[in-house]
C-alpha cells in the first residue's frame, strides 16, 4: 500500500487574455483501500483519509447487485447510484464498464472524530476504510464570506489565495502566486540593497571614482568599473521583475554620461538647473555633455550618491520634475525594445543614456512579454516609497518599437485594483492615459490609494482597444514585499 497526497483541481479560463485559475481544493492523505475482491474497491473515504465538507461515497464492484454503505456501527444502509460508468475497468470487469458507484454526502454531519464505512453489496461486505472527518462545528455553514492567504503552498516561496464555497463547504484556490515572472525576482539582490542603504555603502571617492571629478576645472572625472557594474545590475535587476531583456554596458558612451553629469552638477540645483537641454552658456558646457544630457535620465542632488539608488528613482519616479503622471524616467528604464546602458556620477548628479547609442553595433530585442506593469508580481518596496503612480503600457507589434505601438488604447480602459484578501476594491485617483516618446510610447497611469505593503492585490485593466478595433482584457498580481527585505 502505498501513501499519496492528492489535490484536486479545475481550470476555469476568464474574458480575454486573462486566466484564473480555480481549483477546488482537496488535500488529504490517501491510502488506497485493500478490496476484500479483487474486482471490487471503496475509493472514497480511503483508509486514512481526512474529510472535510461536501463530498462523496464512491468506488466500484464487477457484476455488483445492490450496493449499501454502512458509516459506523449500527448506522444506516445508505443507497447509492449505481452502473456508473468507469472506463478504466473495462479490462478488469470483462469488457463491460457500469461498474462504478457514487453518493454525495456531507461529511460534517458525522461529527469531528475518527469513522469507519463499510461497504456492501446485497448484505455481503466487501469493502472496508476507517478515516477522521474535521469539520467547523456546523453541519452548513451559511453566510460567510471569507478569504485567506496560505504561505509557503503549493511550493515553497509561493503563496495561494483560498476563498470559502458555501456549496462544496470547502476552501477553493482562487490563484497561486509568488515567483515573478521566470522566477527572476532576486530576494538576495533587494535585501542586500536594504542594507546598503541602511549603510550608505558605495557613496565614497573611492568606491565611485577612477578619477575625481572637479567642478573648479570642469573636470568630469571617471567612474570605477566597480560603479558602472552596480548601477547595470541595479538596472537590470529591476528590468528582470518585468521579463524584460537585459542590457549591455557601453563603454563609448561613458564618458558622455560623466559630461552630462557635469553640466547638471555645475548648475547646482534648484538654482538654474539645465535638465535635458542645456544652453551653451551653462557652466561646464560640452557638445558631448549636451548631447548626453539629451538622450538621458537626469537626476540633480549633491552629494556622492549610490549608483543602485539612482535606478531605484528612476524606476520610482517619484523625484521628476516633469509631469509625474507621465512616469517618463520609468518608461526610459522599462522600455522592452532598448538594448545598451551607459551611467555617469558627479557627486550626486546623475545621467543615465536611455537612447542614442549610434556608435555600438544595431541590437534588435524583440520583446517576450505583452506589457509591462508597475508595480508588478512580487516587487521590492523600494521601487514605491514615497507612493508614486502605478502604470501599465501595452506591447501591440514587438517587431516596430515606436509607431507600432504608438496608440490611443486606453481611451476607454478601465482599471480596477482589488485587495484578495477580502475582495475590497481599492479607490484610483489621477487617472492618465497618453501616447508619449521616451520609452515604450503609450501609457496608462493611476494612484492607489490605502494600499498595503505585503498584501496581495489583483489588477485589472479591461476594454484596452488595440489599432485592429480588438478589445482585450488584462489581469496581473502585486504584492510589495517589505517584511522580508528588512529582516
Amino acid at each position: 500500500m502505498r501513501q499519496k497526497v492528492a489535490l484536486i483541481f479545475a481550470l476555469e479560463a476568464k474574458a480575454g487574455m486573462k486566466k484564473t485559475a480555480i481549483f477546488g481544493l482537496v488535500i488529504a492523505s490517501l491510502l488506497v483501500s485493500t478490496a476484500v475482491s479483487k474486482a471490487a474497491v471503496l475509493e472514497s473515504p480511503a483508509r486514512g483519509a481526512v474529510l472535510s465538507g461536501i463530498g462523496f461515497i464512491s468506488g466500484w464492484k464487477c457484476d455488483a447487485s445492490n450496493i449499501t454503505v454502512v458509516i459506523d456501527e449500527n448506522g444506516e444502509h445508505l443507497s447509492v447510484a449505481m452502473h456508473q460508468e468507469r472506463g478504466d475497468l473495462r479490462l478488469v470487469c470483462g469488457g463491460t464498464i457500469r461498474h462504478g458507484f457514487v453518493k454525495q454526502f456531507n461529511w460534517a454531519l458525522l461529527g469531528d472524530g475518527e469513522h469507519v464505512a463499510v461497504a456492501y453489496d446485497d448484505g455481503v461486505e466487501f469493502a472496508r476504510a476507517t478515516f477522521t472527518v474535521g469539520t467547523t462545528g456546523e453541519e452548513f455553514l451559511t453566510d460567510v464570506k471569507h478569504r485567506t492567504v496560505l504561505d509557503g503552498f503549493p511550493s515553497p516561496g509561493e503563496r495561494a489565495v483560498l476563498q470559502w464555497n458555501e456549496s462544496t463547504q470547502h476552501f477553493e484556490i482562487v490563484t497561486v502566486w509568488g515567483v515573478a515572472l521566470d522566477g527572476e525576482y532576486d530576494r538576495s539582490y533587494w535585501r542586500r540593497f536594504t542594507e546598503d542603504k541602511e549603510t550608505r555603502a558605495f557613496t565614497t571617492d573611492e568606491e565611485l571614482y577612477a578619477e575625481v571629478p572637479d567642478l573648479e576645472t570642469c573636470f568630469a572625472g571617471r567612474l570605477t568599473q566597480a560603479a558602472k557594474n552596480r548601477a547595470l545590475e541595479a538596472a537590470n535587476q529591476i528590468r528582470a521583475l518585468h521579463g524584460l531583456t537585459p542590457l549591455l554596458y557601453s563603454t563609448p558612451y561613458s564618458q558622455q554620461m560623466q559630461k552630462a553629469a557635469l553640466i547638471q552638477a555645475a548648475a547646482g540645483y534648484p538654482g538654474h538647473y539645465p535638465g535635458h537641454y542645456p544652453d551653451p552658456s551653462a557652466d561646464c558646457y560640452t557638445v558631448e555633455g549636451a548631447e548626453g544630457s539629451r538622450t538621458s535620465n537626469l537626476f540633480g542632488g549633491a552629494g556622492n550618491r549610490d549608483p543602485a539608488d539612482h535606478m531605484v528613482g528612476w524606476a520610482n519616479d517619484f523625484n521628476s520634475r516633469s509631469f509625474v503622471e507621465s512616469v517618463g524616467h520609468r518608461r526610459a528604464l522599462l522600455d522592452p525594445f532598448e538594448s545598451y546602458f551607459a551611467y555617469g556620477q558627479v557627486y550626486g548628479y546623475a545621467a543615465h543614456k536611455t537612447f542614442g547609442f549610434d556608435r555600438e553595433p544595431r541590437r534588435t530585442v524583440q520583446p517576450e512579454v505583452d506589457f509591462v506593469a508597475f508595480p508588478y508580481q512580487v516587487y521590492p518596496f523600494h521601487l514605491v516609497e514615497g507612493d508614486p503612480p502605478w502604470s501599465f503600457s501595452v506591447i501591440e507589434d514587438p517587431d516596430n518599437w515606436y509607431w507600432g505601438n504608438r496608440y490611443d488604447y486606453f481611451r476607454e480602459a478601465t482599471i480596477t485594483v482589488t485587495r484578495v484578501e477580502d475582495g475590497t476594491e481599492l479607490p484610483i485617483t489621477n487617472r492618465y492615459a497618453a501616447t508619449l516618446g521616451g520609452g515604450l510610447p503609450n501609457i496608462l497611469s493611476w494612484r492607489v490609494q490605502d494600499w498595503q505593503y505585503d498584501t496581495l492585490y489583483e489588477v485589472e485593466i479591461e476594454n484596452v482597444i488595440f489599432s485592429d478595433g480588438l478589445r482585450t482584457n488584462y489581469a496581473y498580481s502585486v504584492f510589495i514585499e517589505r517584511d522580508n527585505l528588512e529582516e
